[in-house]
């Protein structure tokens, strides 16, 4: 970044581009805007894919897709997650594909438009069984 970049993106951590046959797939911009923010603004996503991070079994990343930004909002929290933490946590928005590695290791997690949805949040764990 030049240092000129909006105040809402965190300039001094790498985004991500993903090329295909020389088109940008995907790219991703980290942010200092807060997961609660975006609820805030956006509603509960209307999409969701849980991923479980291999090297740390306490934490995980949500990719919450919003259809009518066509984008994402990503944020990762510890599990058991609590309230503070996943409503402040930072968001990496999202735009295109999302990156194969994901979408191997990740679980649909649409529960947030269902009652009693922080339950199964809490423990990064989704619906029963999963």
């Amino acid at each position: 970044w030049s240092g000129a970049q909006p105040a809402l993106i965190d300039g001094e951590r790498d985004g991500l581009i993903g090329l295909g046959g020389g088109v940008v797939q995907r790219i991703r911009l980290q942010t200092r805007i807060r997961f609660g923010d975006i609820w805030a603004l956006y509603g509960a996503p209307d999409d969701t894919l849980m991923v479980r991070l291999i090297s740390s079994r306490s934490s995980a990343f949500q990719i919450a897709h919003y259809d009518s930004i066509s984008a994402q909002a990503i944020s990762t929290f510890r599990c058991p997650v609590d309230p503070a933490s996943f409503w402040n946590a930072t968001v990496t928005i999202g735009m295109g594909d999302i990156w194969t590695t994901e979408a191997l290791n990740g679980v649909r997690f649409n529960i947030y438009h269902e009652t009693g949805w922080w339950n199964p949040l809490r423990s990064c764990r989704g619906r029963t069984g999963q």
